[in-house]
């Protein structure tokens, strides 16, 4: 089955609006403001410090719900491990929720299904370098995994029911608010294959110079 994106959103200029251009998917900011994306570009990503957040439409996420085949990529720049989320989805309820948040151990994160037989606690070395990383979430119907700057680094065995008490943001689980910044959020109605995962994780255009004007004579 051919997999749709059904959102890409840049986050560039202090905006969360649909790369598409549609905008009843446009995201809805609150506190967020611009920063140097992952690109090294001006203005190319979003700030989140601990108290802002971005939602979007419950439609982006209208047929990715229950048991079905997901993949929800970002980058993602992590100031403090504290159990902020880079994202939340779904109900807080067992096997409901689809969320990946920090831990409070440096480099620690919690696959968050909700539940103890459900969430998984992963430590990725390298991710509490103040940089920016690449994060993907996946799920195909009974499997999920994690994947850091393309590489898989888990993959459960799980049966999820995600619901529609939370639509998809940005920045929070819970009460838990994320201090460090987003970029590039992309969503599909299906499971990326590892090779397309690192693909997206490879294919981070140099920033793009910007023309000097000429002088005027």
């Amino acid at each position: 089955a051919s997999i749709s994106l059904l959102g890409h959103y840049p986050l560039d200029d202090g905006t969360a609006v649909a790369a598409s251009g549609n905008s009843a998917l446009a995201g809805a900011l609150s506190g967020a403001t611009a920063t140097t994306g992952h690109d090294g570009r001006s203005s190319g990503g979003l700030d989140l410090d601990g108290t802002a957040t971005v939602s979007f439409p419950a439609a982006l996420t209208a047929d990715i719900l229950g048991s079905s085949a997901r993949s929800v990529c970002l980058w993602a720049r992590i100031d403090a491990f504290d159990w902020g989320g880079l994202f939340t989805l779904g109900t807080y309820a067992t096997a409901q929720d689809f969320s990946l948040r920090t831990t409070t151990d440096s480099a620690g994160f919690r696959v968050q299904f909700y539940g103890d037989d459900y969430d998984e606690d992963v430590t990725i070395s390298g991710s509490d370098d103040g940089g920016w990383h690449h994060y993907c979430l996946t799920y195909d119907g009974s499997v999920a995994a994690l994947y850091y700057d393309g590489g898989q680094k888990m993959s459960k065995s799980v049966s999820l029911n995600t619901g529609t008490a939370n639509v998809l943001s940005l920045g929070y689980w819970k009460e838990f608010k994320l201090d460090g910044a987003v970029d590039d959020l992309r969503v599909y109605d299906g499971t990326l294959a590892t090779e397309e995962i690192a693909a997206l994780y490879e294919s981070t255009p140099a920033p793009t110079p910007r023309p000097t004007p000429l002088p005027t004579p």
